[in-house]
């Protein structure tokens, strides 16, 4: 039998995973066609990397502008059938690169960008 008290427990545990479910933001993915064989991937405004079609097989590969977790590398190494779904797969892979970041780090990944890394710098 429940008491007074573990039902107020459960009930606020139960608005804390509403609000946590609530927070995640939609993800915008753009595809730029650069040369028929060649896409850029950008996610919510950031480039993350290519899609390449190699001419032999007319299957598409992929290359990360980040440091991808090495669990992904397989995912990376394979083929795909068209530029989309290898740049749906890319973007899959940043968001758990990005998480994983932010797990260990505490902060959000958006400060250690590879292209915002030098912009303060003079050279």
């Amino acid at each position: 039998m429940a008491t007074k008290k573990s039902k107020h427990i459960i009930t606020s545990v139960k608005k804390k995973k509403r609000v946590r479910s609530s927070k995640k933001q939609p993800t915008k993915i753009k595809f730029t066609t650069i040369d028929p064989d060649l896409t850029e991937i950008h996610v919510n405004g950031r480039k993350i990397g290519f899609v390449k079609r190699k001419t032999s097989s007319f299957k598409w590969d992929m290359s990360a502008l980040f440091a991808p977790l090495t669990e992904d590398e397989p995912f990376l190494k394979r083929s795909y059938d068209s530029d989309i779904e290898a740049g749906r797969e890319l973007s899959r892979i940043f968001f758990r690169y990005k998480e994983v970041l932010k797990s260990r780090l505490g902060v959000d990944v958006n400060d250690f960008y590879y292209s915002d890394m030098f912009q303060n710098m003079g050279f």
